[in-house]
């Protein structure tokens, strides 16, 4: 129960934090591709956040600045900028 308590405690915090991105204009590096749902990529931003991108002419490796449009506890969704 103690540990539920504190996984849960985790996720909130983190999805505070991670809110508190949205708006921002953040850089990210592209990591990799999303195993799951296909044309998304994942990228870490330069305070660690992962971030998930749209894969549109992003190449793995590249470093690209990008607009957070949305957040939840495990990772926060942008756009690039063109």
């Amino acid at each position: 129960e103690r540990a539920y308590a504190l996984r849960e405690l985790g996720r909130e915090l983190s999805l505070r934090f991670h809110s508190k991105m949205v708006g921002r204009i953040i850089e990210v590096i592209v990591e990799s591709e999303h195993k799951e749902r296909r044309g998304f990529v994942f990228g870490r931003a330069s305070n660690y956040v992962r971030v998930l991108l749209p894969a549109d002419l992003i190449l793995v490796g590249e470093v690209i600045h990008a607009r957070v449009i949305s957040a939840c506890d495990e990772y926060v969704v942008a756009l690039p900028l063109t």
